[in-house]
C-alpha cells in the first residue's frame, strides 16, 4: 500500500475532526500528528506553530457553521430562524461551537467590536425587512438576539440546563417578540 502524502490540508482536516470529536482544549500537535498517520515534523512544516494550525482550524470552523447556517436558512430564510440555525449547531456540534462562540481565540472589547467582526450583515437587513424597523433598531434588535441566543446555547452545550427544541423555540419567539416591540421607535408608540 502506498503511503499517504500528508498535506497541509490534511492536517488540518485530522485538527478539524479531532476538535469535533474532543474539543479544542484536546488538541495538540502530537494529537494532530497521531490523526493524519505521520510525526509532528509535517505538522511544523505546513503552520509555523500551534497559533497558526488554531488559527486555520477556526477560520475552517467558522466556514464550516457559516455554511451549516446557510444550509438551514434554504428552508426558512426568515430572520428568526438564524438564531434557531445558531441553536441547532450548538445541539449537532457542540465542541465546535465552544471553539467558535466560548474559546479564548477570539477576544472582543465590547459588543459593537464583536457584532463587527462575528455578524452577518444579511441578518439585520432580514430583521429590516421582516419587522419594518429602520436599519439602526434592527441592527440593534439583531445585537440582542445574538447575545439571548448565544447565552442560550452556552446553557445547552454547558449542560448547564435541558431544553426540548420545543422550549426553546418558544423561549426565542418569547423573546424576539419582546425585543421587537421596545425596539419600535418611540413615535410609532405615542
Amino acid at each position: 500500500m502506498p503511503k499517504q502524502r500528508i498535506t497541509g490540508e490534511l492536517l488540518l482536516d485530522a485538527a478539524f475532526e479531532l476538535v469535533r470529536a474532543d474539543g479544542y482544549e484536546r488538541l495538540s500537535v502530537q494529537r494532530v500528528a497521531a490523526a493524519a498517520g505521520c510525526s509532528v515534523q509535517p505538522v511544523y512544516s505546513y503552520f509555523k506553530n500551534m497559533e497558526a494550525l488554531r488559527e486555520d482550524l477556526f477560520l475552517r470552523a467558522d466556514a464550516f457553521y457559516r455554511s451549516f447556517v446557510a444550509a438551514q436558512l434554504e428552508e426558512d430564510p426568515s430572520f428568526r430562524a438564524r438564531g434557531w440555525a445558531q441553536v441547532l449547531f450548538a445541539r449537532q456540534e457542540p465542541q465546535l461551537f465552544r471553539l467558535l462562540f466560548l474559546s479564548d481565540l477570539r477576544r472582543h472589547r465590547d459588543l459593537a467590536a464583536l457584532y463587527r467582526e462575528r455578524a452577518d450583515p444579511a441578518a439585520a437587513r432580514a430583521a429590516a425587512a421582516q419587522t419594518g424597523l429602520p436599519p439602526a433598531a434592527a441592527r440593534r434588535l439583531h445585537l440582542q438576539m445574538l447575545v439571548y441566543t448565544q447565552g442560550l446555547c452556552s446553557m445547552l452545550v454547558s449542560g448547564a440546563v435541558e431544553i426540548s427544541d420545543q422550549e426553546a423555540r418558544r423561549m426565542m419567539d418569547d423573546a424576539f417578540a419582546a425585543l421587537c416591540a421596545q425596539a419600535v421607535p418611540m413615535e410609532e408608540t405615542r
